[in-house]
């Protein structure tokens, strides 16, 4: 039996990672002492570089 892989769209290119690395290494927002994934990732989708992105795709990207 041979074993398939799977195929994934890629969701994050190249534009929204370096966006990524930008924020991270920017001050977090008002009333945060730091970036949380969940954070990073709620807030690419305020700023509209992301339509959706999860808290787990975050730190993969990092």
């Amino acid at each position: 039996m041979a074993l398939t892989s799977r195929e994934y769209e890629k969701l994050v290119d190249g534009d929204m990672e370096a966006y990524l690395i930008a924020l991270d290494c920017g001050e977090p927002l008002k009333g945060y002492a730091h970036w949380s994934m969940r954070l990073l990732a709620d807030r690419l989708v305020e700023l509209w570089v992301a339509d959706k992105i999860s808290y787990e795709t975050v730190p993969r990207t990092l």
